[in-house]
């Protein structure tokens, strides 16, 4: 199974913090931020830099509650 990149934000369905997503593509929708309530746990998700969608680590910078590679950060400041 693919890894999604998940960014955050907040849920589709309610408006609360999001913590996964769920697929919402068999009722014409897409793939979409969830909270705990509403995420299908069975969609595996990772924390991702917001300009290159790859994984996070501790310490990556946070901007506007998404996080970024100080490196993508950079290269998107040119």
């Amino acid at each position: 199974m693919e890894r999604i990149p998940f960014h955050g934000g907040r849920c589709y369905a309610c408006g609360a913090a999001a913590v996964g997503l769920r697929d919402r593509r068999p009722e014409g929708g897409d793939l979409e931020a969830a909270c705990r309530r509403h995420a299908d746990p069975t969609i595996p998700t990772y924390e991702a830099c917001i300009f290159c969608d790859a994984p996070v680590r501790a310490g990556s910078l946070v901007i506007d509650g998404e996080f970024a590679h100080k490196k993508c950060l950079k290269e998107e400041s040119r």
